[in-house]
């Protein structure tokens, strides 16, 4: 799904990969996968937003970012813990999320965040 040019794309996916760009717009996306395995999200000077709450993992997925001047927003069901492996740079990466009681589904999220920021939430 891309998004170019001050335009707005709302969607919803089924799909077991996420693969966004939106360069100066926005994207609203929500994902119902039950076996989402990741994808890419790129944001330049845009904005990404992405529901995976009715989504399910079996055991790990893998989301790389590349942020630049941009914002992306990624809500996670409660069951999921999160690792973030990213490194901002004038920016940041924040995970709002509480910990589940028992981990074992986990999403990592990689990747860089230049001068943007990135948030996690349930």
């Amino acid at each position: 799904l891309t998004s170019e040019g001050g335009q707005h794309a709302e969607r919803q996916q089924h799909r077991s990969r996420i693969d966004a760009s939106a360069t100066m717009s926005g994207i609203v996306l929500k994902n119902d996968s039950q076996e989402f395995t990741g994808g890419s999200i790129n944001a330049v000077m845009g904005a990404v937003e992405i529901d995976l709450r009715q989504a399910a993992i079996a055991t790990e997925a893998v989301l790389h970012l590349s942020v630049i001047m941009g914002g992306v927003e990624i809500k996670v069901p409660r069951e999921w813990s999160i690792s973030v492996n990213g490194s901002p740079t004038l920016g940041g990466i924040e995970d709002k999320t509480v910990p589940p009681m028992t981990p074992g589904r986990r999403l990592v999220i990689e990747g860089s965040v230049v001068m943007g920021g990135v948030e996690i939430s349930n």
